[in-house]
């Protein structure tokens, strides 16, 4: 009888560590994507910033703005607004306001390494 309860609890743990560690892959899995995606949109956001910032250095050093010059860096403009709003959007999402994308991970990471070791040692 012993020996079938001692079975049972071996069982109950190893089926719960199995659980973790998909859970902890899934997690890994997810840092990966959210590093990924982020770090795509911050780069698009500093190219299109310094190419809006070289255009306007070289219209100011010709002294000439054309009516299609002030069109293209109105989109760029506006695509570079709508990206960031995206950004901030995304790294807002459940409780994480006001963030950067490096601390948006990093908080990300802190709670759910929190959430994982709670049940982990349950």
């Amino acid at each position: 009888m012993r020996g079938n309860i001692q079975r049972l609890a071996d069982a109950e743990c190893e089926a719960l560590d199995r659980e973790y560690e998909e859970q902890r892959v899934a997690f890994d899995n997810t840092v990966v994507a959210f590093t990924l995606y982020l770090g795509e949109m911050d780069s698009t956001i500093a190219k299109i910033t310094s190419s809006i910032s070289l255009y306007n250095v070289e219209a100011e050093e010709k002294g000439k703005w054309m009516a299609e010059n002030r069109v293209c860096l109105q989109v760029a403009s506006t695509h570079l607004d709508d990206l960031i709003r995206q950004r901030d959007d995304f790294c807002s999402c459940s409780g994480y306001r006001n963030r950067t994308s490096s601390q948006f991970i990093a908080t990300f990471v802190a709670r759910k390494h929190e959430t994982l070791g709670h049940e982990k040692s349950d």
